[in-house]
């Protein structure tokens, strides 16, 4: 009751702006779309705060900058669209991107208004995000053994979202002082979301991502690092032992290697990764045709499909909008011009919190990291949960690095 004592006390009292972070960042996750709309609630609300308040109204050299490279980002894969567009119709794909411009003001908004208490508020919402996860999941996995969605409706943003949660439970727990056991369940309970959800993309973007942290804190906090890696280990062989599908087959590794060599021969035997072979190398041909501006995003699939050789008749009745990968994809759509913008996007979340305090610092590199890997094997943006969480996570890492000094407390 302690506990539990200290968490109300920690969560209120909520404003307007706290009530959103909190509430975005629990339903988020399970409910991916809701958690968009309360962004969409709060920028709208923002931009009427940024237009008639002067006082809430001015911008720190940093957000100028980020201002800036979302501008540059979004206006340039427009122009490279439209300037290749054969029907309205065609720009649908820019549409969900818009939510980048929808949220800038909440990057100087969320700053004026953020108090000492947001981070305690954020950790404890992350962690009870996770914690439900982790409990819907396996009841839905007896309904649907081979699907874990939830009420997203997309396993891949689920699992994305999940890994979000592992990534920054992991952080409060081996560096924020305040609810790190809570913090410590969360991440795991993310973890075992992770595995249920059979996507290997986002679990080894995760792995990747934790092992910069670790190395940057071994030294410092060993004891809860190895604390972690056993339970890790011990909840990851229960899941998968239990139902999670196995994420990483080492066959398929195997056929992967096969299809660089022989394309034909291996298709039955791993049809998903023989596509992402193939959509690889059609894509660096495109790009190749069109490396400054390229073909535009609605026809990313299309110029792709172009070079596709004749053993591949598949690829073309498949109607992909993307090529799994974020950086081809955007290469192939936008030629150098987007390129450029996009490493500028995943570079915000280290260049807001550069100068913050260790946590949100970590923060900042290891959202960064993860979200960087997870392009490698699938699309950055272009989808209304991962612009609207990417966006509305950068302008939180934001207000983190202007708040003030904590009230000490050891929970």
């Amino acid at each position: 009751m302690k506990y539990l004592g200290s968490l109300k006390e920690a969560i209120l009292p909520l404003n307007f702006w706290s009530f959103g972070i909190i509430a975005t960042l629990i339903l988020m996750p399970p409910i991916g779309s809701l958690g968009c709309v309360i962004i969409f609630i709060m920028s709208v609300v923002a931009w009427k705060v940024w237009i008639f308040d002067e006082q809430q109204a001015d911008l720190t050299s940093v957000e100028k900058w980020a201002r800036a490279t979302i501008c540059y980002y979004f206006f340039s894969t427009l122009f490279c669209s439209v300037i290749k567009v054969e029907q309205f119709s065609d720009t649908f794909l820019i549409a969900n991107n818009l939510g980048l411009l929808v949220c800038l003001p909440l990057l100087p908004i969320l700053r004026k208004n953020i108090d000492e208490t947001w981070l305690d508020k954020i950790v404890i919402a992350v962690a009870i995000s996770s914690i439900i996860l982790a409990v819907v999941s396996p009841i839905s996995l007896l309904i649907e053994p081979n699907n874990l969605e939830l009420f997203s409706g997309n396993s891949l943003i689920l699992a994305y979202l999940a890994g979000f949660n592992t990534i920054f439970g992991l952080i409060f727990f081996l560096t924020h002082k305040n609810f790190s056991k809570l913090s410590l369940l969360g991440a795991i309970c993310s973890i075992l979301v992770l595995i249920f959800t059979g996507r290997r993309g986002p679990a080894l973007s995760v792995f990747i991502a934790i092992l910069p942290i670790f190395a940057l804190l071994i030294r410092h906090h060993f004891q809860k690092i190895a604390i972690f890696t056993i339970c890790v280990t011990m909840v990851a062989g229960v899941a998968i032992t239990i139902g999670g599908q196995i994420l990483m087959n080492s066959t398929r590794i195997d056929h992967f290697a096969e299809n660089i060599k022989a394309p034909q021969a291996t298709k039955a035997s791993d049809e998903g990764m023989y596509m992402r072979f193939i959509m690889y190398r059609d894509g660096w041909e495109a790009f190749k045709q069109a490396p400054l501006l390229g073909h535009g995003r609605q026809n990313v699939a299309k110029a792709a499909a172009t070079y596709s050789l004749q053993e591949n008749p598949e690829y073309q009745k498949k109607k992909f909008s993307h090529l799994h990968n974020a950086f081809l994809t955007e290469a192939v759509a936008s030629g150098i011009l987007g390129i450029i913008g996009l490493i500028g996007m995943y570079l915000l979340p280290v260049f807001v919190t550069w100068r913050s305090t260790d946590t949100v610092r970590l923060l900042g590199i290891g959202y960064s990291i993860y979200f960087f890997c997870y392009g490698l094997t699938n699309v950055g943006f272009y989808h209304d949960v991962t612009v609207f969480s990417y966006i509305f996570t950068v302008a939180i890492l934001n207000a983190l690095t202007k708040s003030p000094p904590q009230k000490p407390a050891d929970v």
